[in-house]
């Protein structure tokens, strides 16, 4: 939120601290503060069955087409900054991002089950680096839609 609000954005938070709250009701909050754009900050982990040292790395999902630019701008940042495999963007029918009329991606940066990747997500340099990473692809996103287009 500081990076952020530091880049002239206004930030409203569907919460401060690690109380917990459905993420339906994180997508309610921001409609009713007419949000213009929405992010949901996330750290990965696997269901039951999957070896976590194959198949991880950093991933971006949106729900509606205009979604898109944005969830490709902070999955570029991210992978740019941490340098793990690239899952990509897709579509994900996901509760946070379902009701939303403004572009809301959801980033899942690393995966907290992978002991380092764990580490560098408890760390204040690490969640720096996160944050540094979002921020910056939400101001790549801002660009891309204020310049003008052919």
């Amino acid at each position: 939120a500081e990076l952020a609000t530091a880049e002239g954005a206004t930030v409203l938070l569907t919460r401060s601290s690690a109380a917990p709250l459905d993420l339906a009701t994180r997508s309610v909050i921001a409609d009713s503060l007419r949000a213009d754009l929405f992010i949901s900050i996330h750290a990965n982990a696997f269901p039951d069955g999957l070896n976590p040292f194959t198949n991880s790395g950093s991933s971006t999902f949106y729900n509606h087409l205009a979604s898109l630019p944005l969830a490709r701008a902070v999955q570029a940042r991210v992978v740019e900054r941490f340098g793990l495999r690239d899952l990509g963007v897709a579509r994900g029918d996901l509760s946070v991002l379902r009701p939303s009329w403004y572009p809301a991606a959801l980033v899942e940066a690393m995966f907290m089950m992978i002991p380092e990747q764990e580490a560098i997500l408890s760390s204040p340099a690490g969640q720096q680096a996160y944050a540094d990473a979002v921020v910056a692809g939400i101001a790549d996103f801002a660009r891309e839609l204020a310049s003008p287009h052919p």
